[in-house]
């Protein structure tokens, strides 16, 4: 022989965001199992919702109406369990931002995406620059392999002595050859 422990409904309330609403969900668990459901929004009762054996929903527009604390009850032939309770607010319905944090955040990223702009069109405008003054310079002194670039005016002054014309230090004689 099975003892069978009968029991009143334990119940729990969760929420599911739609598109345009919000569902409640209350869902319980007894012995006997013969379950019906009652919902309450701050103690007046509502008559939309659907039920079948171990759970209820209600369907509830996204609108500032429907914010408040909302009560499921849920009972059976021993009696009827505590309530479950869900205060549906601006930040649920809101999928967890109010609306000035909601501002905040749009604003901090379009900050952000102003900032970069502004930094690439910077750094757009100083490689240009940059660019400019490089092919500028190239133009004037191009360099092929490793060699030392030499100045174009600095060849041009430069002055090579010729072997007939190196001085001659002191005391020294220098032999002359001739033909004889």
């Amino acid at each position: 022989q099975v003892l069978q422990f009968c029991n009143k409904p334990q119940c729990e309330v969760t929420y599911t965001l739609m598109e345009e609403e919000v569902v409640l969900l209350c869902t319980a668990n007894a012995n006997p199992n013969d379950l019906t459901f009652r919902w309450e929004k701050q103690n007046d009762t509502l008559a939309d919702q659907t039920s079948d054996d171990s759970k209820s929903e209600v369907m509830l527009k996204l609108l500032d109406e429907s914010l408040g604390e909302y009560s499921c009850y849920a009972s059976n032939s021993i009696g009827e369990g505590e309530a479950c309770m869900l205060e549906l607010t601006e930040v649920i319905l809101t999928k967890g931002l109010s609306e000035d944090e909601l501002i905040i955040i749009v604003a901090v990223a379009a900050g952000v995406l102003a900032l970069l702009l502004l930094i690439s069109i910077l750094l757009c405008v100083y490689c240009g620059k940059k660019g400019k003054e490089k092919e500028n310079g190239e133009a004037k002194t191009t360099k092929t392999d490793d060699q030392p670039i030499l100045d174009k005016s600095f060849i041009e002054n430069l002055t090579i002595p010729s072997p007939e014309r190196q001085p001659t230090k002191r005391g020294t004689l220098r032999p002359r050859l001739s033909a004889t």
